[in-house]
């Protein structure tokens, strides 16, 4: 490989897609890299049995209103669940008693409250949790909750970055039938240049622009805009030129968390109700949040954040399949055993092309944010969730941020 475009993106996420759409628009060249085998990133939908779609990764339209996506979807012809969700809601309060979900979600109004009034020097969010009256109790409750938003623990998750999302977000949460991964897939244009399994290990500057070196051979470029993950970044997997030196601690100081999921197949759909949710312990930490039958599908979906998804992931597939087994069989009884089979799990922190999650600012690094999504002499840009201020750790701040980038990366060459 020895030629030369305009601009090449690094990364065939939801913010690379979304770049290439803006240049597919343009009057310039364009190649899209990815490392992986396949187009999407963090957003992956996959069959592991006939007509039984799931999504691996991102799988909600967050802020729905104001989500691009749905627009992208609408255009597409893609069909919209506009129906509100079950989270919240434990179904028929097993182990989780009316009083005992009212006090729980008062102490999670007071955090708030204490964040957004009184937001600690330390900007951590634990030194703010720790003021607030029923800690001791509620403690295991708020590390789920933080861990499944962010996939860290509560002292490691900046109160400015936390809030920063908060304000700018709304309660609405839509699905995607045919399933996210799909779409975002899908929405990549038919004309654009695309090579897969071509991962970049160097970047270099030249006069005329950037020099990839890559596993295929070098590329010659006018400009570049990286799009992969703050750990793959923070990894040095991509040699990056030492003027880039900033931008990589940027992206330290915004590492992945730790989220994944379990699916489980119910082959007795008699058993369980469609669209209920339930959290298998509400006085741990290392439990899961159930989703059961979304979409009226025969299917379980698990979440685990922070550290029950290190947890339960660092013994291996078969243990989470149990785990997750097991907290619903002491909420629905024993019965619920035979009618449950493993269907397939996630397994982010262990993909070498993304190595996580999504971002999470560590306390007092949320201007981090800010910095990684900076350009570097108009000649190499920065996109990806992690880049966006408010929408972070969504699929649509990726498709923001990808926007930015490309109109930045046009701007600056005069294209």
């Amino acid at each position: 490989m020895d030629s030369i475009t305009d601009i090449v993106v690094v990364g065939a996420g939801a913010a690379g897609i979304s770049a290439m759409r803006v240049l597919a628009r343009a009057n310039c060249t364009s190649l899209l890299l990815e490392a992986s085998p396949r187009i999407g990133g963090r957003a992956w939908t996959v069959m592991p049995k006939r007509e039984q779609h799931v999504d691996l990764g991102c799988g909600w339209l967050h802020s729905a209103e104001q989500n691009p996506w749905v627009q992208v979807a609408e255009e597409a012809g893609v069909s919209v669940d506009r129906r509100q969700a079950a989270w919240g809601k434990q179904y028929q309060n097993l182990d989780f008693n009316p009083e005992e979900q009212k006090a729980a979600r008062k102490f999670l109004r007071d955090w708030n409250s204490e964040m957004w009034e009184r937001p600690p020097e330390t900007d951590s969010a634990w030194d703010a949790a720790s003021r607030v009256e029923g800690v001791e109790r509620w403690r295991p409750y708020l590390e789920r909750v933080v861990g499944a938003v962010s996939g860290k623990r509560l002292d490691e998750v900046s109160v400015t970055d936390f809030m920063n999302y908060h304000q700018a977000s709304t309660e609405a949460d839509w699905r995607l039938p045919v399933g996210f991964g799909h779409l975002v897939a899908a929405s990549l244009p038919r004309e654009a240049n695309t090579l897969v399994a071509t991962p970049v290990t160097g970047i270099v500057l030249e006069p005329f622009g950037v020099r990839l070196e890559t596993r295929s051979g070098t590329l010659r470029a006018r400009a570049a805009i990286l799009t992969v993950s703050t750990n793959v970044l923070a990894s040095g997997s991509i040699a990056l030129p030492t003027a880039l030196t900033d931008w990589q601690a940027a992206a330290s100081d915004l590492s992945l968390g730790s989220n994944e999921k379990v699916f489980l197949e119910i082959v007795s759909p008699s058993d369980f109700e469609p669209e209920t949710q339930v959290v298998g312990n509400p006085r741990s930490s290392i439990t899961g949040a159930y989703y059961i039958r979304p979409l009226g599908r025969n299917v379980v979906e698990s979440f685990y954040g922070g550290e029950a998804a290190s947890e339960i992931w660092s013994l291996g597939p078969a243990h989470a399949y149990d785990f997750a087994t097991n907290e619903l069989v002491r909420l629905f009884g024993s019965k619920a055993r035979s009618s449950l089979r493993p269907l397939t799990i996630s397994g982010w922190k262990q993909d070498p092309w993304v190595l996580g999650s999504y971002s999470c600012a560590s306390p007092r690094k949320s201007i981090a944010r800010t910095q990684l999504a900076r350009a570097y002499d108009g000649r190499i840009f920065f996109a990806g969730e992690a880049t966006h201020r408010t929408a972070f750790s969504t699929v649509h701040g990726a498709f923001l941020s990808g926007e930015r980038a490309a109109q930045e990366a046009l701007h600056a060459l005069s294209v």
